[in-house]
């Protein structure tokens, strides 16, 4: 399940709205919406871990939400080919 699901389940679950679980965190209500919404797909990892702490997950609950963070970040970029073209020697 994506992160921002998974947040949106834990945090209803929890009976907590974004502003009372942006308390509890120390982060701001406008991170918890975009985390939800999916607009915000690199979180912190210090961001996550706060989070499954404050949403009084299990320990396998927090490592699925952590593991979730992980497989929503976007891949690195490919490597760039550091090569000249054949015919040029240097620039």
């Amino acid at each position: 399940m994506s992160l921002d699901l998974l947040l949106r389940q834990f945090r209803q679950r929890s009976l907590l709205t974004q502003e009372e679980l942006a308390t509890r965190t120390g982060l701001s209500a406008r991170t918890i919406r975009r985390l939800e919404s999916g607009e915000l797909r690199r979180p912190r990892t210090a961001t996550v871990r706060a989070l499954a702490e404050h949403l009084g997950l299990s320990p396998a609950e927090q490592q699925e939400l952590i593991a979730a963070a992980d497989q929503d970040a976007p891949s690195a970029p490919a490597a760039v080919h550091d090569e000249l073209p054949a015919d040029i020697l240097d620039f």
